[in-house]
């Protein structure tokens, strides 16, 4: 089968579906979106003509001439009935115990269309956005995409996304969420603060004020430790790690990255925080 991927970077798990569908023998090409207009992507889809168009990873609208013609598949990292753009960082913030990746056929409004597939999975207590990614959720799209070739190939079609089941009960459509959305507040309790910094592992990154600085944090650990210090106080320092008073309990550190006008390296947190 002539197969197209269209992402908006090739990252991780484009990657493992290009490798994947090559190792099966189908015929696989890449196109990125950020490097074309509206315009020149149909124009590239056109002079490829593939059976299949598979979007892994995609930030980015596509184009109505393009999936109006052919058949193209956005894998959606959220169970059936979840939409938005931030769907793991909601996951994450809301303690879902369970999630999921769906593909659906793309159309007019985003994350609206028929199920190709859908796969869940326990959601780790603690795991981070980008350790969550990188494993379960690139496993089930794997599942998915395989469901999507192996159904296209034998003349199957989607289904409605209500007449299949919710494996996952509550979802619907949720906003974007921006770094502001992840602030801390060093009142709350360690292990709140702890979960916010996971969930906007990566990016945007969680922000916190640190003597008067704003820093982007990340790996961060909650303990029961009370130091009775003022929230947001450093108590504590290891060769890597920073450790901070909070609302209840203590905050381990172990990244930072300085958030100016724009957010500088991620190091670790002893070298970026010097107050």
């Amino acid at each position: 089968m002539k197969i197209l991927l269209l992402a908006s970077a090739f990252n991780g798990l484009t990657q493992r579906v290009w490798c994947t569908l090559r190792e099966q023998g189908h015929d696989v090409g890449v196109e990125l979106a950020p490097a074309h207009t509206p315009e020149s992507m149909t124009a590239a889809v056109e002079r490829i003509d593939p059976d299949l168009i598979l979007c892994p990873f995609l930030k980015h609208r596509v184009p109505e001439d393009v999936w109006r013609r052919w058949t193209t598949v956005i894998v959606h990292p959220g169970p059936v009935g979840d939409r938005g753009p931030s769907s793991l960082d909601h996951a994450l913030l809301g303690r879902s115990p369970r999630w999921g990746v769906t593909a659906l056929s793309a159309v007019e409004e985003m994350d609206a269309g028929p199920v190709w597939a859908s796969f869940t999975f326990d959601v780790p207590e603690g795991i981070t956005k980008s350790a969550l990614y990188n494993s379960r959720v690139a496993d089930a799209a794997m599942d998915c995409v395989a469901a999507v070739v192996r159904k296209v190939a034998a003349g199957d079609r989607p289904k409605p996304a209500d007449e299949h089941p919710r494996a996952v009960p509550g979802t619907g459509e949720l906003p974007l969420l921006r770094r502001p959305a992840f602030a801390l507040d060093w009142r709350a309790p360690a292990a709140d603060l702890a979960r916010r910094i996971a969930a906007a592992d990566g990016a945007p990154g969680a922000p916190a004020v640190i003597a008067e600085r704003t820093y982007c944090l990340f790996d961060a650990v909650a303990t029961g430790e009370d130091t009775g210090a003022e929230p947001g106080t450093i108590v504590g320092r290891d060769c890597e790690a920073v450790a901070f008073a909070t609302g209840r309990g203590t905050l381990w550190v172990g990244y930072a990255a300085l958030l100016e006008r724009k957010r500088g390296p991620k190091l670790p947190a002893a070298m970026v925080i010097d107050a």
